[in-house]
């Protein structure tokens, strides 16, 4: 509002405003209010009004604020003194339900309330009721009730409803009548169902009478009348029915053979069938002869009744009882001769299990060739006359050919011998030929069909036997099948197959009862298995180990206390291998004997080891043990003395370096392990008592093994083949077994209370060692060597003999059965070997090295270890066996010229290291020239002295490249010759030369500088300084 004044005095102005308040109407769903919201001044009063929809009513407002209203007038006043919000609720008029049953009269409950007469009830629309029925429901009529069949509106027996319209209920039933049924003689048999039940009206209700056994059903009684079994009836009413039966007597019925046809009464059955009859009924038996099966092919003619009677013929039954009708069975025999001849015998029924001839005719210019049968007993064949056996329906066709001359055998030779086990058989191709008839035969006029090997038709002209059975005569001839025409035989050839020969490895030892042993054989050309004998007593005694068994070379047998016969020992045993198929086709081991297996718990033993009395020297060292279960006892337990004084004893881990592990007088010894040990004096062991080690199931005790070397020792009481061990663990007979007794030496045997170097090649976690239940002789090793050398070397009273190289049929540039390990040494001592890294990088150093092939040439390289630098000699045995063509030569890279060992076999030498190198050099003349020439140095060269400074000796290399006379002098530091080392003629190639200090006089010179100086024919080539300390 706006408004002007144009004031002349002071003047005051006031603005008066009129309160108003909001009032919110709304209204709920089911109706609508008036006025609408809308501003009022304050303490007016408003008419408020509710209009209800349509089937809804006004019931209450709901009001808040001040002079708002809240009840259930309408219209309604409010006053409006602050923001009133007025809302007005309204709700559904109430639904008419009906409630009833069909047919009427029938029970229902509503809301927990039981009404048998129609209800009908005013509702709020949407509110829940549970109506509900109990079924069944009994009529006035015991016979008769009611069962609740569906509510109206598709609800379960007993469900909630909701009306929002309305509804009709209805529960509708179904009327059911009570049927019994019973049996007028429960023993007599039963019906199903039975007893008292409630059907509903209108179903079909199938009733079925059993009867018992030895009883039969003879119809329904009481509210039905029939013979029909099962019954059906219509439930329309309540019923009581009866189920009648009577004795009966069960008659099977059968035919021999089964599956035929008989009449009983005149109804046809198939056998076999079961009936039961009234007793004492009649019945007529009858049955239609002949009858066929369905092919036409079988006949059965009746025979007999079981019960004598005529073919029909009427029967009394009075008790259960089989009546079988007898029947004779015929097959027909259908017989066609073919173009060129007749048969005997023309085509008919013949009675089952009959034997019928027949006999083939051929007509002139024609040969009979073969039957084809057909059919169970039929026969296809060449037998003329023959036989056929009526167990089935039969065509026999007889077939006849234009006689053919024969056809001509190849290959094999007539009378031939050493023929192999799987020959093949050659022949002439035969023109038109459709097939070959093929006959072998150990029998020469093939009469004795249990003699033959093989009758059979082939398309080819060769044909492989197998398995024929060795040093057997075989004949054998052909025929040829030319479209229907068949040739006569060919002439009848003859061959003996190939011997066999078969090795049998004789034991290496005894056996021993109770122990396994295995027998080892090998064959040649043996066809089949084989059986496996034990002779004993020189051949008096045969006993089968294993017949018909597999020819794999290996069968294992454990020796039964029976075969000692209460004897401690069987001589004279042999072990045979004999072909299956021919036992006189056989190979035996060599004698051996059977011997107890029963050893004591203990054995005493005694045994004294030399050594001298200052035993300074490693070389005196010797390899001991103790045999028999030692783990439990201390060294102390058998050494006296001072340990490092009076004795040491050393054990070997088996590392390549670092090997020996020194032993006190605590330290318990192992079984099977053997030690290095020294001694001032000898080692006298009296009277010990040896435990006898357990043997396991093969005669054998087993003892621990490192990688590498081990020293290993005898367990036993008793001396044990190195072979027998070899053997027992499947180890080459080329392994070495080393023996040391200052140096080292092969050996076959070891010994109690010795040890002995074995390097373990195979990598074996354990040995077995057999006990020497009696050795029968070493094992030939075989070996394809060529030719070998061998290298010994000696030096301060050391021979290293085991050394040898060589040329192998079957050695490889890898390691093999030829590549011999050298065996561990003390550090001070001296030694030959070869080293191979290539084939072992941690265990190096061997005592052989064997090559394929010599060629046009090999080298060989050696090393000498020889820490005192003792005087050495090199010795080489069997330059004789190495082929004429060939020269060899021994090089030493820092010495003189080389070494023609042709001309001699032996080489004295001055070590000038620790470690000298050699090397070996074979082949033909242009070989050796052309190695010796890479010798040569192409420059002078005078080497740096080595030690240097030094203090006794030094070494000092010269290389010239062409001959000359050669001068080498030391002098002083002040100018003075001191010694002459070299004057004289030296052709060109590498020289070592060693200075002791020492001056012409052979006086030793003093501390000090010195110098040595090279001339070569006058001419000063190098001078270098060298300085001695002291």
């Amino acid at each position: 509002m706006t408004s002007v004044v144009a004031p002349l005095v002071n003047t005051t102005y006031t603005a008066n405003f009129t309160t108003q308040y909001y009032l919110t109407m709304q209204a709920n769903p089911g109706g609508s209010v008036t006025p609408q919201s809308g501003w009022y001044n304050r303490a007016q009063q408003v008419t408020i009004t509710a209009i209800p929809d349509a089937k809804y009513r006004f019931t209450t407002w709901s009001g808040t604020g001040t002079g708002s209203y809240s009840g259930s007038s309408n219209p309604a006043t409010v006053t409006i003194n602050s923001p009133i919000r007025q809302i007005a609720n309204f709700t559904r008029n109430p639904v008419l339900i009906t409630i009833g049953t069909e047919p009427d009269g029938r029970s229902f409950i509503y809301d927990g309330f039981t009404y048998t007469s129609l209800q009908t009830r005013s509702v709020e629309p949407g509110s829940q009721h549970t109506i509900s029925v109990q079924s069944p429901q009994p009529d006035i009529n015991p016979d008769k009730q009611y069962i609740w069949w569906y509510w109206s509106d598709g609800g379960a027996q007993t469900h909630n409803i909701y009306p929002m319209t309305d509804s009709n209920f209805t529960a509708f039933f179904k009327t059911q009548y009570a049927i019994t049924i019973n049996t007028t003689n429960s023993t007599a048999g039963s019906v199903e169902p039975s007893g008292r039940k409630f059907y509903t009206e209108g179903d079909t209700l199938q009733i079925t009478a059993r009867a018992n056994k030895g009883y039969i059903f003879t119809g329904w009684s009481g509210s039905i009348n029939s013979t029909n079994n099962p019954i059906n009836i219509i439930v329309d009413s309540s019923k009581t029915i009866y189920a009648n039966f009577a004795e009966a007597a069960e008659i099977t019925f059968k035919t021999q053979p089964e599956s035929l046809n008989i009449l009983i009464n005149n109804t046809n059955y198939r056998t076999p069938v079961k009936i039961n009859f009234l007793k004492g009924s009649s019945h007529n038996l009858s049955t239609i002869s002949p009858q066929y099966d369905s092919t036409g092919k079988i006949k059965y003619e009746w025979n007999s009744w079981s019960d004598s009677g005529d073919i029909s013929h009427n029967i009394t039954f009075t008790k259960d009882s089989t009546i079988i009708a007898n029947f004779l069975t015929y097959y027909y025999l259908m017989v066609v001769a073919n173009q060129g001849g007749e048969v005997d015998i023309q085509s008919g029924w013949q009675l089952k299990d009959t034997t019928i001839t027949l006999t083939a005719i051929p007509d002139s210019g024609y040969l009979f060739n073969e039957w084809i049968g057909t059919g169970e007993g039929s026969y296809s064949g060449n037998n003329n006359p023959t036989t056929v056996l009526m167990k089935s329906p039969i065509t026999q066709i007889a077939n006849f050919s234009k006689i053919l001359p024969p056809p001509i055998l190849t290959g094999i030779p007539d009378r031939a011998s050493d023929i192999p086990t799987n020959p093949n058989l050659r022949w002439q191709s035969y023109p038109g030929a459709t097939y070959y008839i093929l006959q072998v035969s150990t029998d020469s006029t093939f009469s004795d069909t249990g003699k033959l090997i093989i009758s059979l038709q082939t398309t080819d002209t060769t044909y492989q036997l197998n398995n024929l059975v060795n040093l057997i005569t075989y004949f054998w001839r052909v025929r040829a099948k030319v479209g229907n025409d068949i040739t006569t035989f060919s002439a009848i050839r003859r061959f003996t197959t190939i011997n066999a020969t078969i090795v049998v490895q004789t034991p290496l030892m005894n056996w021993a009862s109770g122990y396994k042993y295995q027998i080892n054989w090998t064959s040649n050309n043996l066809s089949g298995k084989v059986n496996i004998v034990l002779y004993t007593d020189s051949m008096q005694k045969r006993i089968i180990l294993k017949d018909n068994y597999d020819n794999n070379g290996m069968f294992n047998y454990v020796v039964h206390d029976s075969i000692l016969q209460g004897k401690l020992k069987v001589d004279y045993c042999k072990i045979r291998i004999e072909s299956y198929l021919n036992n006189i086709v056989y190979g035996e081991s060599g004698n051996f004997s059977i011997v107890s297996g029963t050893l004591p718990q203990s054995v005493r033993l005694s045994t004294q080891i030399q050594f001298p009395q200052e035993a300074l020297s490693s070389t005196y060292y010797r390899l001991v043990s103790l045999p028999g279960i030692v783990d439990t006892i201390k060294i102390g337990n058998f050494i006296s003395g001072k340990q490092k004084f009076d004795w040491r004893i050393f054990s070997d881990n088996g590392n390549p370096d670092n090997f020996l592990e020194e032993l006190s007088t605590s330290a318990s010894l192992k079984t099977g392990q053997g030690y290095w040990f020294i001694k001032n004096g000898n080692l006298t062991i009296t009277d010990f008592e040896m435990r006898m080690p357990k043997l396991d199931s093969t005669a054998t005790f087993t003892i621990n093994l490192n990688p590498g070397w081990n020293i290993i020792a005898n367990p036993f009481d008793k001396t044990i083949t190195w072979a027998s061990i070899l053997h027992s663990n499947n180890l080459q007979f080329s392994t070495i077994l080393y023996a040391y007794d200052g140096s080292y030496k092969s050996t076959l045997t070891l010994e109690p209370f010795r040890g002995y170097y074995f390097f373990n090649t195979n990598n074996l976690a354990k040995l077995k060692i057999p006990y020497p239940f009696g050795w029968l002789g070493q094992q030939k090793v075989t070996e394809d060597i060529v030719w070998q050398l061998q290298l010994i070397y000696e030096t301060n009273g050391i021979i290293d003999s085991n050394n040898y190289l060589g040329v192998a049929k079957h050695t490889s540039f890898d390691i093999d059965n030829y590549d011999q390990h050298k065996p561990p040494m003390f550090k001070d001592q001296a030694y030959l070997y070869f080293e191979q890294k290539d084939i072992n990088s941690k265990y190096n150093k061997f005592a052989t090295d064997f090559r394929p092939d010599l060629g046009e040439g090999q080298k060989w390289q050696f090393m000498i270890t020889n820490p005192q630098k003792q005087i050495s000699r090199l010795i080489f045995n069997n330059i004789e066996q190495l082929p004429n063509e060939y020269e060899i030569f021994l090089v030493n890279p820092n010495r003189t010229k080389p070494i023609n060992l042709r001309q001699t076999n032996e080489f004295i030498f001055d070590p000038t290291s620790d470690i000298n190198k050699f090397e070996l050099i074979v082949g033909t003349v242009s070989f050796i020239q052309r190695e010796l020439q890479k010798l040569i140095p192409e420059k002078f060269e005078l080497s740096q002295n080595y030690p240097n400074p030094f203090n006794s000796t030094t070494t000092i290399h010269l290389k010239l490249p062409e001959s000359g006379y050669v001068e080498m002098d030391i002098y002083n530091s002040i100018g003075q010759k001191i010694i002459t080392l070299i004057q004289k003629q030296l052709e060109a190639g590498s020289y070592t030369y060693n200075w002791n200090g020492t001056d012409n006089n052979k006086n030793a010179v003093s501390s000090g500088i010195y110098f040595y100086r090279v001339k070569i024919d006058g001419i000063v080539k190098d001078t270098k300084k060298m300085i001695i300390i002291k």
